[in-house]
């Protein structure tokens, strides 16, 4: 990167038991006016990160509630699920492929 500082897009999710994850965007995809995100658990530390072989992905949709505010909701229907993932990690990986050139 020529000079560029990465500055994750990062969001705290709360889960069903209150406890809270801090995961980084790594994609988005929008479809007939819904939004939706790929995300992975955050990792501060850059030796850390580097070291992942894998990193868990998790595919979520957008919504905006009555205040204003944007949430994002796990995807219950597994074939929209899968869809969705799909296309999301085409994307990502047609995106970090165009950066290595």
């Amino acid at each position: 990167m020529d000079n560029e500082t990465y500055e994750p897009v990062l969001y705290t999710l709360i889960d069903e038991e209150g406890g809270e994850t801090i995961f980084e965007l790594l994609g988005s995809y929008e479809e007939k006016e819904r939004k939706y995100y790929a995300l992975t658990p955050y990792i501060e530390d850059d030796e850390e990160y580097n070291a992942q072989q894998d990193l868990d992905v998790v595919v979520m949709e957008s919504f905006i509630n009555e205040n204003g505010d944007e949430e994002l909701t796990s995807i219950d229907d597994d074939d929209e699920y899968d869809r969705i993932g799909d296309i999301l990690i085409a994307k990502i990986n047609s995106e970090n492929a165009e950066d290595e050139q």
